[in-house]
Order: C-alpha cells, then sequence, then structure tokens
C-alpha cells in the first residue's frame, strides 16, 4: 500500500505527518464536518450506497446494449473506489508508518505480560473501577446499566488530551481541540456490522454506535479521539483512551476507561488462571457486573455472518497497513499499561 515508502523511517514519516500542512488539514476537515447536524460520514456511505445502487439503472439506456452498460458500470464503481482508497490512504492510511506508543513511551515492544503482573494489574483494575463506580454513581448499584451521556463535554475531552500529552510527553499535536466524536445517526441499521465506532478519514469524525451502554459508548468515543489524533494503531487508540481517561477530571470518562481495561486484563487472565480470573470477577460492586452483562448481551445479540464478515474485513485491512496480527492488536493495550504499571508503579496507572 502507499505507505511503504515511509515504513523505512517511522522519524520521516513523524516529521511529515506531525507537523505541517497534514495535520492542519486533518483537523480542519474534522472542525468543518462537526458544524454539520448529522455525521457527514454516514451521508457519505448513504450517498455512494445510492449512487452505487442506481448506476446501472442510470446506464441502462447507454448506446451499445446491456453489456456496454455493465461494463461502463464497473469502470465507474471501480473509479470512485480508487479515488476514495487513495484520498484514504494519504489521510489515514500513512498514519501507520509513525512510531508506535511503546516507541514514543520508552517500553518494550509489545510481548506476553508475566503472569505475577497481570493478576496484579487484574486485581488492581477490579478495585479501582469499583471505587470509578462508586464516584460516578454514589452507590454501588444504580439499579440499571449506566445511561451513556448525549455527547462528549468537549473542553472536558480537551482538558484530559492535554493532560496525558503532558504527562507521558507524548506529540503536542495530539492536544489538539479535535471535535469530540459523536453517536450514529444510522445505529438502528448499521449496529448489526458489529463494530463499536469508527474512523471516517475522508471526513475526520469519529463515530459511535448510539445504542452502547453508557461505559462502553464512552470509552469507544475516547479510541475513536486517538484515530482523530493520527493514532493508527488499535492497541495504541485503547491504550491511549485509558491513560487519557486517567486524567479526566470527569468520574465517567475514568469509570469507562478502566472498565474497558478491566475487561481485556480479565479475558487475558482467564486464559492462564480461569480460578483466578472467575474470584476477581465476584469482587465487582453490583453496578459493575450489571454494566459488563449489558455489553455483553449486546455483543451476543449481534454475533452472526454478518459481523463476522465486518470483522474480517477489518483484520484484512489491518494486516494490509503491515500490522500483521490485525485484529488481535486491539488486545495489545493491556501490554503497553502493564509495562507501564511496572515502571511507574500500579497505582500511577489506576483511577
Amino acid at each position: 500500500m502507499g505507505v511503504a515508502w515511509l515504513r523505512g523511517s517511522p522519524a520521516q514519516a513523524e516529521a511529515f505527518l506531525a507537523q505541517g500542512w497534514h495535520p492542519a488539514l486533518r483537523e480542519a476537515l474534522a472542525r468543518v464536518c462537526a458544524l454539520a447536524p448529522l455525521p457527514l460520514g454516514e451521508v457519505l456511505v448513504i450517498g455512494v450506497g445510492l449512487w452505487l445502487f442506481s448506476l446501472p439503472f442510470r446506464l441502462r439506456s447507454v448506446a451499445g446494449g446491456p453489456i456496454r452498460a455493465w461494463a461502463l458500470a464497473i469502470f465507474r464503481t471501480v473509479r470512485l473506489a480508487s479515488l476514495l482508497l487513495a484520498v484514504g490512504q494519504g489521510l489515514w492510511g500513512v498514519q501507520y508508518a509513525r512510531p508506535g506508543i511503546e516507541e514514543r513511551l520508552g517500553i518494550p515492544p509489545a510481548g506476553p505480560v508475566a503472569t505475577e503482573t497481570l493478576v496484579a494489574l487484574t486485581a488492581a483494575l477490579v478495585e479501582g473501577t469499583n471505587t470509578a463506580y462508586l464516584a460516578v454513581h454514589g452507590q454501588p448499584d444504580l439499579g440499571e446499566p449506566t445511561p451513556r451521556p448525549p455527547t462528549l463535554d468537549p473542553d472536558v475531552l480537551e482538558a484530559a488530551w492535554t493532560a496525558a500529552v503532558m504527562r507521558w510527553d507524548l506529540p503536542l499535536g495530539m492536544a489538539h481541540p479535535f471535535p469530540p466524536p459523536r453517536a450514529m445517526v444510522l445505529t438502528p441499521m448499521l449496529r448489526y456490522l458489529g463494530f463499536q465506532g469508527v474512523f471516517v478519514p475522508w471526513t475526520g469524525e469519529g463515530l459511535v454506535m448510539g445504542d452502547l451502554p453508557g461505559p462502553a459508548f464512552v470509552s469507544t468515543a475516547l479510541h475513536e479521539s486517538a484515530h482523530q489524533r493520527g493514532v493508527a494503531r488499535e492497541s495504541d487508540a485503547n491504550a491511549l483512551a485509558y491513560l487519557v481517561a486517567l486524567e479526566s477530571g470527569d468520574p465517567i470518562l475514568r469509570y469507562a476507561g478502566a472498565l474497558a481495561l478491566q475487561r481485556q486484563a480479565l479475558g487475558a487472565l482467564a486464559r492462564v488462571d480461569q480460578d483466578g480470573a472467575r474470584m476477581l470477577v465476584r469482587d465487582r460492586i453490583p453496578g459493575v457486573q450489571r454494566d459488563v452483562e449489558a455489553l455483553v448481551a449486546r455483543s451476543r445479540s449481534l454475533a452472526g455472518p454478518v459481523s463476522e464478515t465486518v470483522r474480517t474485513a477489518n483484520h484484512r485491512m489491518l494486516v494490509s497497513q503491515g500490522v500483521q496480527e490485525g485484529v488481535a492488536n486491539y488486545e495489545g493495550s493491556l501490554w503497553i499499561v502493564a509495562a507501564l504499571s511496572e515502571r511507574e508503579g500500579l497505582e500511577a496507572l489506576i483511577p
């Protein structure tokens, strides 16, 4: 793909993509599109879909008969797809050539988390998530799943990103105030695709499924806000979602970040120590468990060939961009936080 010429030189990629016209263009694009009352990424999808659907009908009267009409329809479809891919690659695909978060934070490359570290981190996350839930609701069980906020406060989001950038010495461009991700209007139709959120490079928007339970909506929005700032790898976006939430003064952000990483840690622990993972699950307060069950129920209701096809397509896209492990890369954020906890101390990485 088009990033090959930059992959061999992350420093050169960083110099090209972190300053100058490229980040300014992405930021301006996001700001302009945020002025629209509806997410323009969804409008783009609908427009392309309607154009493709109507193309064979509009070409029926082309001289030369149906064979020439279909050939012309295929040609125009390939031409449009090539244009969209080229623009998307120029705005987004090149970001995969930039240094990863491990390099930026000075931690070792991704690897297996030591069992001792994993147990300690998971236990601390369970306790920290309970504390964060109490800070949000003031009681151990709201009696219903945590509702999602209508949107993320841009000032709160900007303050959290600025604090994280300063604490971890990240590129200053990540602290720029991007419009916060927002809920998809087409959630009732698109939810069956199985994904929770998406970054639309052609409009600079982060979009999140509107039917997600509150904590998942917030953590997904934080993940997509990392993509808006040029963070390409899913592991990096997940890790930064957690680190940004950790710096926020908003309890719902801290709770959402902690719960997302806790679930990841428990999944990893269950693969090496199922009994230990079960014991830690029992330590969740009722409200936290209620939120987890709401998210699990949603995921199970969407399982099927459609969501699996989308997952496979996402896997192949990531591999094509040089992320060899594909969708397994999402799990890499656990390594990043675990490595930081060993270097900085566990208390510094728990809300």
